[in-house]
């Protein structure tokens, strides 16, 4: 008798611990999905954000598109550099008009892919997958050279003798994280730190203050 009452003993505690056991292992699974919702839903908004800047940015980029200073691609061309560069027109009356500026890049046959003008408004001279003709003889600090083939170029339309002001700043940044969207960016840098021909733009162009508002 004595033996038949441990047994039920012995039974009814593996029993509670088995309960016990199964209500942990509940509680687990409980919280591994409540956090696989919160991931979700994070993810979630994050894509409904990305979108939103994405058709903000189609909207804000005014198609100026030249004939000249590039190459047409046909196949998916990859891109992992931004080179920054400036300009301004050293020709006619007025440095910062854009149509002017434009005129002297199909003189010279290059352009970049886009110009950031003084009130920073973006236009996009070519399309991203073709080669615009403007880093020229140019080698990367990771020993590639001919940057042209897998970068974009971005021009900030200012003097030498000035800086970018602050809606040309914020529209580059904005602009590259519009990039950075469509392709693998790694890589920014200016054009006087690739050219193998001692250019010196983008001129006085500040780095730290790029870089704060870029990771903000």
């Amino acid at each position: 008798m004595l033996i038949v009452v441990f047994f039920l003993y012995t039974q009814g505690i593996a029993l509670a611990n088995s309960v016990e056991q199964e209500k942990k292992d509940l509680l687990k699974i409980q919280n591994i999905l409540e956090k696989a919702v919160i991931l979700i839903n994070q993810m979630a908004n994050q894509r409904i954000a990305e979108q939103k800047f994405r058709e903000s940015m189609d909207s804000r980029i005014v198609n100026k598109l030249v004939f000249w200073g590039h190459d047409k691609i046909l196949e998916k061309r990859h891109i992992d550099t931004v080179v920054v560069h400036s300009i301004y027109d050293a020709l006619g009356m007025n440095p910062y008009d854009v149509d002017s500026v434009m005129y002297e890049l199909a003189i010279y046959d290059v352009s970049s892919h886009y110009l950031i003008s003084r009130n920073g408004v973006i236009y996009r001279l070519v399309r991203d997958n073709d080669l615009a003709w403007h880093a020229g003889r140019s080698q990367l600090f990771d020993g590639r050279t001919s940057v042209n083939k897998f970068s974009i170029g971005i021009e900030l339309l200012h003097h030498e003798k000035e800086e970018a002001n602050e809606l040309q700043y914020q529209s580059l940044v904005d602009l590259i994280k519009y990039l950075q969207l469509e392709h693998q960016i790694k890589h920014i840098t200016g054009h006087t730190n690739i050219s193998l021909t001692k250019k010196t733009d983008p001129w006085n162009f500040n780095w730290m203050k790029f870089n704060q508002m870029f990771n903000k």
